[in-house]
């Protein structure tokens, strides 16, 4: 098909419409370059780095297919959707902290993001997560949702089933009252750092951790979680079980709990046999009479005895309470190497 451009002297000549194609392709080339321009400058891109935050963001902005680091840190996004990295399938590591007003995740939110190994969502308070948001997100490592008022259900529920290749889970600081895994965290062969600090549970029993069961942890992180039940007087002692069950760590840190002694004796007979390198008990405001104290107890000679087949190499017991270390304390762990 052609058209004519009449010329001086009234001679035609004939112009090809294949011209039109190239100029329309053209234009399309320029407006996304433009595009880019315009959406990178609100960005400091660095290599394959994009550093955007604090940029008064309401969307993710159009980036170089190429970026695999993208910060999204302190803007105003509100959602995130399945087209919202479309184009950005080379990302890697993820950061879409503290935004302004509340984030929503909605199903499939990161499509496409298959390469994604870290995503981080701390701070970012009353966090909506839809069920299937994380689809697709077959190799992230990494998973930080510190602060987000999370409750349970994000763990008990299906949110986290896609993310086979998980290692690290970061929960701190969300209202999740207690640690009840689903069953398919039996099958996360790769899980070996958790942290659920910082939360307001009554007790944590050998049910509620089942299928934690099976695993090694290089780090269980039950930080400042209250426990507000187990006290001496507890009647859920006997059927509360091991809640370590089959599991052992290279670090179990449960600093900032109300350890009495008493409620230390009754808990290390409950792990009795749970494998643990290093046990964490530091700032137990609770064990030790201190100065003031002599309703409380220092430890003595038969306070660790239950842990003589676990804890086995270090004991952190800094910043309590412990007035004086009698004789023989730690005679029940023969293996100790530093206290």
């Amino acid at each position: 098909m052609s058209s004519f451009q009449k010329l001086s002297g009234g001679t035609l000549r004939c112009l090809s419409m294949t011209s039109r194609p190239s100029l329309i392709l053209a234009l399309l080339k320029l407006c996304i370059c433009l595009l880019l321009a315009e959406s990178s400058s609100k960005c400091f891109i660095r290599d394959d780095k994009a550093y955007c935050g604090q940029k008064n963001l309401y969307t993710v902005p159009v980036l170089p297919p190429d970026i695999t680091y993208l910060d999204l840190t302190l803007n105003y996004i509100s959602e995130i959707h399945e087209k919202s990295f479309y184009g950005l399938e080379a990302l890697q590591i993820l950061k879409i902290q503290q935004q302004e007003g509340r984030l929503v995740l909605r199903n499939n939110a990161f499509s496409g993001l298959s390469n994604l190994a870290l995503l981080d969502l701390a701070y970012n308070e009353d966090l909506q997560v839809d069920p299937g948001a994380f689809n697709g997100l077959s190799n992230l490592q990494v998973l930080n949702l510190t602060e987000c008022k999370l409750n349970g259900s994000i763990l008990s529920g299906d949110y986290l089933r896609p993310l086979v290749s998980l290692e690290q889970l970061s929960l701190p600081g969300n209202k999740i009252p207690k640690i009840r895994p689903a069953s398919f965290f039996v099958n996360m062969s790769k899980l070996h750092i958790v942290d659920i600090s910082r939360t307001w549970m009554n007790s944590f029993c050998e049910e509620d951790l089942f299928h934690f069961q099976g695993k090694h942890f290089t780090l269980l992180k039950l930080h400042d979680i209250k426990m507000t039940d187990m006290t001496p007087y507890w009647s859920g002692w006997n059927k509360c079980g091991n809640p370590f069950r089959n599991m052992s760590m290279t670090v179990l840190d449960l600093s900032k709990n109300s350890f009495s002694v008493d409620v230390a004796v009754l808990f290390f007979k409950a792990i009795r046999g749970t494998k643990i390198h290093t046990l964490i008990l530091n700032h137990s405001g609770s064990m030790g009479k201190g100065v003031w104290y002599n309703n409380l107890k220092d430890p003595d000679q038969n306070t660790f005895m239950d842990l003589s087949e676990s804890a086995r190499y270090r004991l952190d017991l800094s910043n309590g309470r412990i007035f004086a270390l009698r004789n023989s304390v730690f005679r029940h762990m023969p293996d100790l190497e530093k206290i």
